[in-house]
Parts: C-alpha cells; sequence; structure tokens
C-alpha cells in the first residue's frame, strides 16, 4: 500500500461513492478502520478518513490505525455532520483538510491534487528553481491534459509550448543526470515517465545540435507521446503485478488512443502524432500498433522509442526495482534488430557520460 490513496472507511459503499471520480486519476485502496494491517509497508501518499466521527469505539481504532501509517502527514476528513463536534474532532485526529457535507468528489479530487502539488514543491526545495520550474511545470500540464480529455475538450497547447521553453531552457542549465535524480521525488510513475521521456529526448536533440524548430516538436511529441493511456484505466496502468493477456491487449490500444486524441484535436504536428502512435514500433516489424518496420519509423520517432525503453527500465515500480543505466543501456545493445544502434550509441554519450560524436553529427529526416 504504498503510493497510493489510502481510503479509511466505516462504511465502503458511502465511501466508495464518494471517492468515484478520484480513482479515475489516483491509486486508491480501501481499508476497514478496524483492519489497518500491522505492517511497515504501509506507506501511502495520503489518507482520506471517512468514518462516524461520534463514536469513540471507530475514533480509538482510528487512533490504532494511526500508528501504523504514522509517516502519512497528510489527512483529509470526511465529515458526516457540519457540526462544530465533528471539525474538533478530525482536526484533533491530525486533519490536514476537512471536507463538510454534502460531499462532491470532483471537491476531494482537487483537495487531493493540491496537498499533492504541496508534497511535490517541498520535494523539489533543494533543486534548482529552473528544474523545480520544468517539473511543476509539466505536472500542471499532465492535469490539464487528463481534464481536457475528461471534458472532451481541446487540449492546452499553448501551455504545451510553454512547458517546452521551460524544459529546454532548465536542459541548458542543468546536465540530464541531475533531471534524472530529480524525477525520482515525484509520486507518480506516470508523470515520472512523461519528465524521463521529455528530458532525455530533449537532452539528445539539444547535443546533437537538432534546430530549434527540430527541438520543439521532439519536446512536444516526448511530453504528449502516453497521452492515450487517459483512456486506459488506472486499476491497469498501477497493477502491482503482471497484466493478464486481456490487459495486455487494452494497454497496447494506447498508441491507437493517442493517434485518435490528437487527430481529432487538430492543433499538432504530423510528426506529434507520428510519435505518439507508433513510439512502440520496431525495425524488425514486431512492434505495435501498424507493425512498422526499417525506414517506415522516421528518426524521431527512434529516437522517443529509444528514450521510452531506456526510460521504463530505470524507473521503479511495486513489482520491479529500477536497473542501474548502465545495465538498461546493456539490455538494450541487446535489441539489434528493434532499434537504431546508430542512435543508441549516439544515446549512450549523454545518459552515461561516454565520449561521443561531435554536434550535427546526425543528420536527422525530420520533416
Amino acid at each position: 500500500m504504498s503510493n497510493c490513496i489510502l481510503i479509511i472507511s466505516d462504511k465502503f459503499e458511502r465511501s466508495a461513492e464518494y471517492v468515484r471520480s478520484v480513482g479515475e486519476r489516483y491509486p486508491i485502496e480501501f481499508v476497514d478502520v478496524s483492519e489497518v494491517p500491522s505492517s511497515e509497508n504501509i506507506d501511502p501518499l495520503l489518507l482520506v478518513v471517512d468514518i462516524d466521527l461520534a463514536d469513540q469505539k471507530t475514533i480509538q481504532d482510528l487512533r490504532d490505525a494511526f500508528t501504523q501509517v504514522h509517516r502519512t502527514k497528510n489527512k483529509i476528513f470526511l465529515t458526516e455532520s457540519s457540526q462544530r463536534s465533528a471539525i474538533v474532532q478530525a482536526r484533533a485526529l491530525g486533519a490536514k483538510s476537512i471536507l463538510l457535507p454534502p460531499h462532491d468528489d470532483d471537491e476531494l479530487e482537487n483537495c487531493i491534487a493540491g496537498l499533492l502539488r504541496q508534497m511535490t514543491r517541498k520535494k523539489l526545495e533543494h533543486r534548482s528553481v529552473k528544474e523545480s520550474a520544468a517539473f511543476q511545470s509539466i505536472a500542471s500540464l499532465n492535469d490539464s491534459i487528463f481534464q481536457s480529455i475528461q471534458n472532451a475538450e481541446s487540449l492546452p497547447k499553448k501551455k504545451v509550448q510553454m512547458c517546452c521553453k521551460i524544459i529546454t531552457s532548465c536542459l541548458q542549465e542543468t546536465n540530464i543526470h541531475s533531471w534524472l535524480e530529480t524525477v525520482k521525488e515525484h509520486h507518480s510513475y506516470t508523470y515520472r515517465h512523461s519528465m524521463n521521456v521529455t528530458g532525455l529526448a530533449v537532452a539528445f536533440a539539444m547535443h546533437y545540435g537538432m534546430r530549434k524548430a527540430d527541438i520543439n516538436r521532439i519536446a512536444t511529441g516526448a511530453l504528449m507521446h502516453d497521452i492515450g493511456k487517459a483512456r486506459i484505466p488506472l486499476s491497469i496502468l498501477d497493477k502491482p503485478g503482471p497484466l493478464t493477456p486481456e490487459e495486455v491487449v487494452q494497454v497496447r490500444q494506447h498508441p491507437v488512443y493517442s493517434g485518435i486524441i490528437l487527430s481529432e484535436d487538430r492543433q499538432f504536428d504530423p510528426e506529434v502524432i507520428d510519435i505518439a502512435v507508433h513510439h512502440h514500433e520496431c525495425l524488425d516489424g514486431t512492434g505495435y500498433p501498424d507493425g512498422l518496420k526499417g525506414d517506415e519509423i522516421s528518426d524521431l520517432v527512434r529516437i522517443i522509442t529509444i528514450v521510452d525503453i531506456f526510460s521504463g527500465l530505470i524507473d521503479q515500480r511495486s513489482y520491479k526495482e529500477a536497473l542501474p543505466k548502465e545495465q538498461a543501456y546493456q539490455i538494450m545493445l541487446g535489441m539489434k534488430n528493434k532499434l537504431d544502434m546508430d542512435l543508441l550509441h549516439a544515446f549512450e554519450t549523454i545518459t552515461l557520460d561516454k565520449p561521443g560524436l561531435a554536434t550535427n553529427a546526425f543528420p536527422l529526416q525530420v520533416a
């Protein structure tokens, strides 16, 4: 029960209704107030408490539960009444936020998002101003993208463009190793992956002297490359273990969803859509969704494919440990028929500090 929103409740049906939309954005776990397991592995991001604050036995059970999750300081209380006694009791139990009835799932979602942003800002206090701004910009963008898709609205292209500028400016002053270390501070794998892929892609483009317009395209493509995952249930994306064959099929639809979302939005270049749709294609034709091979796969897509795989290998998940960068790179060297080896060797000079080719060594064909 780590990196989740832990719902402590004395009535699951009621709580499930309150957190309906929250479960679409964040991994949530329910536990009865009297049955919080005794385990040092309980380390949720924050707690949502939905209990009867007039029942002394339930309150004592909650105090006992808090001894198991003492590291979690952010607690949101959903009170059953607006009476002063309920508010006082919630505060005495350490409530960071108190939501009064009638409860609204959007209000709870906004409260959770606000607390998580505060936590992220605090973790970034030791980083440079530009790094902190870049990561908060990506997090805010991802929130906006999700809301736009959820509400069937136009994607926030101006926010995407501003985010690209902030990231490029940041990486002109810092190195990719610092960037990757900072990424680890974020609680969400989805956000970490977006930050890793974007940072690595922009660092590659800048190191090898791509034109400004092409750096912007690759940054935009990296930011949007997994946008289709907004249509995949979070229970599958954040599943703490291997996916079933049916779930694998569903996840493999995300590039198709990306293409639909971006094409219908009509604001983004064909190269950006190409990246989003085809970054899981392989040179030998074994990739998806279209089974492209060889020259059918553009250079920008080949770059994003490399950084996407590398990011997945070096990031930690609930079911696997993060690999050292050197080990991740060695695994990718074994994918000779699938990846562009010239680009992969060039990628090594950026990620592993190896001597490499000079700037402008790659006459990449963009458009």
